[in-house]
């Protein structure tokens, strides 16, 4: 199975998108689940902590999306110019024996994959212009032709561990929002709580619902992407106007909180929760007609993003007194100037996005997993998919069991953004940065300046990523 670090939420279709389509599918993209958990961030770090927060990791996330752009581009050209090493076109020589060994055989992998015409356009083209985004390359296999097995298996466990972290997430938010609409509840002589018995009960159905699709393989198709976008967006902005309403109406909140260190980790886990795409970043560049302004886009989509997070955080606490839920959907509940149906409907909507979007998360997960697995270990015998069985039970079961035992999704999303998640925003792409700079140096002799070149190539910017 091949290594997919491309989230759920793909192009799936094959097609071209032009540059400000691309520019509308990345911020789709990154403005995801993680964001509902921003207003009680901001309401326990306070307003200008948040805010100081929101715009360093803005900055970085930048940066560093920069860096896999750069990787990519990096790995295209290494690719290329061991295809020509084989075909005879260049001699051995000119590459060290360590390259050779270490990469023996990546680009028979990758490269029988791409189109001819993709290998006869680059086959007589300047070095220059061999760094290219035509092929996508994702970030294992970038790890793979940079730093060797060892490196990709690295950027693997990283994945898997920021995945379960995810799936966790999902299926905490399902229960609770359920949860937030019904209350506590009697069945006969059976009493649920709203904060006990009713959770595990709706957790359960949702195991129930989710889990059977995970042993299948399927992409998500095209319209149902539009469908989950057009919801996620339409709640997001329906959430910002009630707030802005509830604000106007006089009834919000005047204990506005400036600073507070000590919930510092709170807005750290989620922010960078909510910036975090760098792992999607090879499938949706790919597809873009025109790719000479890939920095301008990602300045452009990550400022839309902090004015929407700033917007959806701050009207929130000034909107609402006291504890802001971690599940942002379900504030709205206890509102009287917010009718009810439309409190339940926007609870309601991350349980229908989510659950769709677990088996699809779950699926990736397991196919993360394969690699990791040596395929002697569990052989299918007879026709019985042994394997994918087995791999689909490893996946599912630890998100699962971390959601019996924590019930908190702002928890898990602090977690999850605060460790994998800083992995896969600031450790794989400053690792990929610096690993394929080296690589392009030893194998072209050396650092060739080419047209995705991130701007942020000096060494100093490597070094601020790593002191933050």
């Amino acid at each position: 199975a091949e290594v997919s670090f491309f989230m759920a939420g793909g192009v799936d279709d094959g097609k071209t998108y032009s540059w400000l389509t691309a520019a509308i599918y990345v911020f789709n993209l990154i403005v995801g689940v993680g964001c509902l958990t921003l207003p009680h961030a901001f309401k326990e770090a306070g307003l200008l902590l948040s805010v100081i927060f929101l715009v360093l990791f803005c900055i970085a996330a930048l940066i560093t999306a920069t860096w896999v752009v750069e990787a990519m581009a990096s790995a295209n050209a290494l690719l290329i110019h061991e295809n020509k090493i084989k075909d005879g076109a260049v001699p051995t020589s000119l590459l060290d024996e360590a390259y050779v060994e270490d990469h023996e055989g990546v680009a028979d992998r990758l490269l029988s994959k791409r189109k001819s015409e993709s290998l006869e356009k680059f086959a007589a083209a300047p070095v220059e212009e061999t760094f290219h985004l035509d092929n996508k390359v994702e970030v294992g296999h970038m790890a793979l032709i940079f730093g060797g097995v060892w490196a990709q298996r690295l950027v693997l466990i990283v994945m898997v561990v920021y995945l379960i972290g995810d799936l966790a997430i999902y299926a905490v938010y399902v229960p609770n929002s359920i949860t937030s609409i019904t209350g506590s509840f009697s069945l006969g002589s059976w009493h649920l709580s709203k904060d006990g018995s009713a959770y595990y009960v709706f957790l359960t159905l949702f195991v129930i619902v989710v889990t059977p699709f995970c042993f299948f393989n399927f992409q998500k198709t095209k319209y149902m992407q539009y469908g989950t976008l057009a919801i996620r967006n339409i709640a997001f902005v329906v959430m910002i106007i009630l707030a802005i309403y509830l604000i106007g109406k006089g009834d919000g909140s005047s204990d506005i909180k400036i600073a507070d260190v000590t919930n510092a980790p709170t807005i750290f886990g989620a922010t960078i929760y909510s910036f975090m795409c760098h792992h999607s970043i090879p499938g949706f560049i790919t597809p873009i007609d025109r790719k000479r302004k890939m920095t301008l886009l990602f300045v452009v989509d990550f400022l839309a993003i902090f004015t929407a997070y700033l917007l959806l955080g701050g009207t929130a606490i000034f909107a609402f007194k006291g504890v802001i839920p971690s599940t942002y959907t379900t504030a709205f509940e206890d509102q009287k100037d917010v009718p009810t149906w439309l409190a339940d409907v926007l609870a309601m909507y991350p349980v229908f996005t989510l659950t769709s979007n677990f088996p699809l998360i779950a699926i990736t997960m397991r196919n993360n997993i394969d690699k990791l697995v040596p395929h002697s270990w569990l052989e299918s015998n007879n026709g019985f998919p042994l394997r994918r069985v087995v791999l689909t039970l490893i996946t599912v079961a630890p998100p699962i069991a971390i959601a019996y035992g924590v019930h908190d999704v702002g928890l898990l999303v602090d977690i999850t953004g605060a460790f994998p998640g800083m992995g896969i925003m600031y450790g794989i792409p400053l690792a990929l940065a610096f690993m394929g700079r080296r690589k392009v140096m030893r194998v072209f002799g050396s650092d060739i300046k080419h047209q995705f070149c991130s701007p942020f190539r000096h060494l100093g910017w490597n070094a601020v990523i790593v002191v933050w």
